[in-house]
């Protein structure tokens, strides 16, 4: 993937979100290069808006946990955490849009944050950030995590309006989901 120029990144990851992932009536409003932050994870990406969720492919660096206990386990741990946290945001998803992934032979593409019942939205001049609760079934019992998403969308040199329409495409779609 390095070896691809930027454009081309973000032709493929298009491609194969449009092909196999996307769902029904779903559609892209917007795509950048920026931050995403969450609590476990700094994510340089490019960033895909649509209608129902945001969509970020890129590489990420997780926050370190400061713990001197052995890294294997901690990253085995991390990885659990993680796989349970995607299943979870995964089925909020499907709750807020009323459908059942499954069958609709979609495949998990990149890492997807939710926008529906977003609270403690804030917008300053370089990000924007909000809350979700995102309830999961854990071993036959309800759960919910507070999901808190951090997006930083990069300047562009050449057009610094850019960023402020981008910030405003994703607050008015946040407000319209709160």
């Amino acid at each position: 993937m390095k070896l691809l120029y930027y454009d081309d990144q973000y032709k493929l990851d298009k491609y194969i979100l449009t092909k196999y992932s996307l769902l029904e009536n779903e559609k892209f409003l917007e795509e950048f290069p920026g931050n995403i932050r969450d609590s476990q994870k700094i994510l340089t990406a490019r960033i895909f808006l649509t209608n129902y969720r945001i969509i970020a492919s890129g590489y990420y660096v997780e926050k370190s946990s400061g713990t001197s206990i052995n890294p294997g386990l901690i990253r085995t741990v991390i990885q659990l955490k993680k796989m349970k946290r995607q299943r979870a945001i995964t089925h909020a998803i499907q709750k807020s849009l009323n459908i059942e992934l499954a069958s609709k032979n979609i495949i998990p593409y990149g890492y997807v944050y939710p926008i529906f019942n977003a609270y403690n939205i804030k917008r300053k001049k370089k990000y924007l950030s909000y809350n979700v609760n995102i309830e999961y079934e854990d071993k036959g019992k309800s759960k919910s995590m507070k999901l808190s998403v951090i997006i930083f969308p990069f300047r562009a040199k050449k057009n610094p309006e850019y960023h402020q329409k981008i910030l405003d495409k994703i607050e008015e779609l946040v407000l319209k989901h709160q």
